[in-house]
């Protein structure tokens, strides 16, 4: 007898879930980026001055990878500052 083993669709996507989960927070700064965040619009100086000791070159790389996970949304304003 030659069985297969199939997962279940809903551990299918249980463990994309985590993956997903795992791949937002993953890394020294991400929970730090976002749990300020909270469900507020920050500017960028702001939250820069909310986690004081992350160098530039990290938070500008966190923020663009939170932004291509779907985590964040960036807007741009042309003004400044932004009205």
């Amino acid at each position: 007898m030659d069985d297969q083993i199939v997962p279940h669709s809903s551990i299918t996507s249980t463990k994309s879930a985590l993956k997903k989960t795992l791949d937002i927070i993953c890394g020294k700064w991400r929970l730090h980026i976002i749990f300020p965040l909270g469900n507020e619009v920050r500017r960028y100086g702001e939250l820069r001055r909310m986690i004081p000791d992350i160098s530039e070159k990290v938070l500008i790389q966190e923020l663009k990878a939170l932004v291509a996970l779907g985590v964040l949304e960036k807007k741009s304003y042309s003004e400044t500052p932004p009205v």
